[in-house]
């Protein structure tokens, strides 16, 4: 081998060498930034997780307040979702089940209603009818009275027009409705 042959060689291996080395700090250096960039976004994930996971428990303290105030305040419910979810799944149950008896109670209530009212008008009718028989009974037997007394059918022995006219002002009387507080 020649000399210069030799000296090619050499720098050519000693290229090889350089470039390797320069590739492996290159290397070294991609490694660097990447495991920098790497530790950078797992820094930014566990960020991000550690505020999802606050947000996530703050909601869910929030919705177990709310379940917890559909029951009453009892130990048996702090923090009990199982025991707050039978509870009010019971008591909607429970409401559901009222309601519908005091449909039915109402319902009912108004069947007697319409029935007492009916029999009221009934005896309210035949009380009117009763009254308005006894009236016209009572208005004929005081027409003829007056009639008697206006039109005597003959002469009394006791007297002349003058009876006459005294009993047809008794009668009138009788009948002329009477101020409050006594006769006239």
């Amino acid at each position: 081998m020649s000399s210069i042959a030799y000296v090619n060689l050499v720098m050519s291996l000693n290229h090889e060498i350089d470039r390797d080395r320069v590739t492996f700090l290159r290397s070294g250096e991609e490694h660097t930034a990447l495991r920098e960039f790497a530790e950078a976004l797992d820094k930014i994930i566990a960020d991000a997780q550690e505020t999802r996971v606050s947000e996530l428990e703050a909601e869910s303290a929030q919705r177990m307040r709310a379940l917890e105030s559909l029951t009453p305040t009892g130990s048996e419910f702090v923090n009990d979702v199982e025991a707050c979810v039978n509870y009010a799944r019971t008591a909607r149950t429970n409401l559901s089940e009222l309601l519908k008896k005091a449909i039915k109670r109402a319902k009912g209530a108004e069947a007697e209603n319409a029935r007492l009212r009916e029999a009221l008008d009934k005896i309210i009718a035949d009380a009117q009818e009763t009254r308005v028989s006894e009236l016209e009974a009572e208005n004929a037997r005081l027409r003829e009275a007056l009639g008697q007394i206006a039109n005597p059918p003959e002469p009394s022995p006791f007297g002349g027009p003058e009876f006459y006219d005294k009993g047809q002002a008794i009668a009138r009387a009788a009948l002329s409705p009477q101020p409050e507080g006594g006769q006239s």
